[in-house]
């Protein structure tokens, strides 16, 4: 069973490694370009410098991405938007640098329901999606042209940022 604590950027920043990155999703989406606000301040206010590294919402993209990331070595901590560009990513450095891939610190982001059985398991932030459907039909319902919702979440804890 992972680990569960509430999960905020700064946390993560002042407790990983000092050189790591963030692989972000369609810059298209509000919620993308929301996390990788969250990770650059994060980064920022830790002192670090913020290495963000375009991507996509897929396996596929995660996997492909990893070639970007065999040219920076210093990196030993990635966050990925998504668990998907976690999973690509975890596939394509096991058959191209398994012992680096043990050696780094990997974060992503919606904790599907595969990632206790991914190698290493994947830790994750999970969303609080019930609270996200509430607060969006309640939005909804109100008058307001825009409203603003922050949804709860926490980081499970697994394999692959316990270094």
């Amino acid at each position: 069973m992972p680990e569960a604590r509430s999960f905020n950027w700064p946390t993560f920043a002042s407790a990983s490694a000092c050189k790591g990155c963030y692989y972000h999703g369609d810059e298209t989406k509000l919620s993308a370009r929301n996390r990788e606000v969250g990770y650059r301040r994060a980064i920022l206010e830790n002192g670090m410098t913020p290495i963000v590294i375009g991507c996509g919402y897929s396996e596929k993209l995660g996997s492909l991405a990893v070639n970007k990331f065999i040219e920076l070595p210093e990196i030993d901590a990635v966050v990925c938007a998504s668990d998907a560009i976690a999973h690509g990513f975890i596939g394509r450095m096991r058959e191209t640098d398994n012992v680096r891939l043990n050696n780094i610190g990997l974060i992503g982001f919606e904790n599907i329901s595969f990632n206790d059985y991914q190698h290493p398991s994947l830790s994750s932030v999970a969303i609080n999606y019930q609270q996200m459907a509430n607060d969006t039909v309640q939005s909804l319902l109100k008058s307001d042209e825009y409203a603003q919702v922050i949804v709860r979440t926490e980081l499970k804890t697994r394999e692959s940022s316990v270094k």
